[in-house]
């Protein structure tokens, strides 16, 4: 099973088309996918794709040898993906509300487990950006996680899209 990553903004989000082999992609997500349920209507939500074709390549944990030894190229190209991810991030959150949400294949129409906020400048460090049924809500006055083990440590309310002044 795979993991997936959805992100939504008010404003349009470009298509990447994917490559061959995979690398770094933006797809369309169809009018009656449940996801859409995640996330305000009328908003634009895309699947985002990593290295791996699914959103799996996202993720990672350092794979220490030495200190002398560099990343294996596994990781390289998780980073790579992992730095895609955050430059769209970036570039749609100085102009536009962004959330994200990460789940497993299959469980789109789930609630999320978590819900957190983080600024765009969090996602350039992350080695988990969107753990599995998070929502994450892209905030300029967030402060950042301390770590990915940090996201386990909040579960609010899911934030009402009316009262929501990022909605």
């Amino acid at each position: 099973m795979c993991h997936v990553l959805y992100i939504a903004a008010k404003t349009a989000i470009a298509l990447v088309p994917t490559a061959s082999p995979p690398s770094f992609s933006v797809e369309a997500v169809a009018d009656g996918d449940p996801v859409r349920s995640r996330f305000p209507t009328g908003w634009c939500v895309r699947f985002v794709g990593a290295h791996t074709g699914c959103s799996c390549g996202f993720h990672s944990q350092l794979r220490f040898v030495d200190a002398q030894s560099p990343p294996d190229e596994e990781f390289a190209r998780e980073e790579a993906s992992r730095q895609q991810l955050a430059a769209l991030i970036a570039g749609l959150a100085a102009t536009s509300a962004v959330r994200l949400f990460g789940c497993w294949a299959g469980d789109e129409g789930a609630s999320p487990t978590i819900i957190q906020r983080a600024p765009a400048a969090w996602f350039d460090k992350a080695r988990v950006p969107v753990p599995e049924g998070s929502l994450v809500i892209v905030d300029s006055a967030a402060p950042c996680p301390d770590d990915d083990t940090s996201w386990a440590r909040e579960v609010p309310p899911e934030p009402s899209v009316a009262s929501d002044p990022a909605a």
